[in-house]
């Protein structure tokens, strides 16, 4: 168990930092474009493949993941604004550099979390003084009412967003890219961070915003 966790972690596909649902589109993609007849051996590897993924769970308890234990306490009354009908609209691109080329979050999950002092602490045990991260983390102690009190966009292929009709307030902007390296289905590394952004927006204000790095 322990070397497949290795394998497994080695791809990049585990993360608690809200990667994982841009990470199974990206799988979805490349076993969309690879239904085709296999050979006996073709088989074995993507079982190989696909077994590393399903044990990604239990690689939790294992090293390379940094842990935090929570000290702010969530307060739900002060993070739902984010639900509250506004005038406000927040547009935007999402995309890493790598030598020149750009890596976008497409198709990716990008998040509208309200900047209470819980997801400050949070953001801060991510990304540190930073605006991209790619270490996941494990909480400890952390609420479950937290995950919920968010909206959440669907990124085009050029890693663009817009949130509409949001609330004044403080917010961070969260989402991951997740890229293949060369490298066939099987034999690619994957790999992924996360980018964040923070900003105040006024009633009725309309801005752009870019989340961007280079890892």
């Amino acid at each position: 168990m322990f070397r497949i966790c290795k394998i497994t972690r080695s791809i990049g596909l585990f993360s608690s930092t809200g990667l994982h649902f841009n990470t199974m589109t990206h799988l979805a993609r490349i076993l969309s474009l690879s239904v085709q007849p296999v050979s006996l051996s073709g088989l074995k590897t993507w079982l190989v493949f696909l077994l590393s993924f399903f044990v990604l769970s239990a690689c939790q308890s294992t090293g390379g993941i940094r842990e935090h234990a929570m000290q702010a306490r969530f307060q739900p009354d002060r993070a739902n604004y984010v639900f509250t009908q506004g005038t406000g609209q927040i547009s935007g691109q999402a995309y890493i550099n790598i030598g020149g080329k750009l890596r976008y979050a497409s198709n990716g999950r990008v998040s509208l979390v309200p900047a209470t002092a819980y997801a400050k602490e949070r953001m801060r045990a991510i990304y540190g003084s930073g605006n991209i991260a790619s270490k996941p983390v494990r909480f400890k102690g952390q609420d479950p009412q937290y995950r919920s009190f968010a909206r959440h966009h669907t990124a085009n292929e050029k890693g663009e967003f817009v949130f509409r009709n949001v609330a004044p307030g403080d917010y961070f902007i969260t989402t991951g890219v997740v890229w293949r390296e060369s490298g066939g289905p099987v034999t690619g590394k994957f790999k992924r961070v996360a980018l964040k952004k923070r900003i105040s927006l006024s009633a009725g204000e309309k801005v752009s915003v870019t989340l961007s790095g280079s890892p």
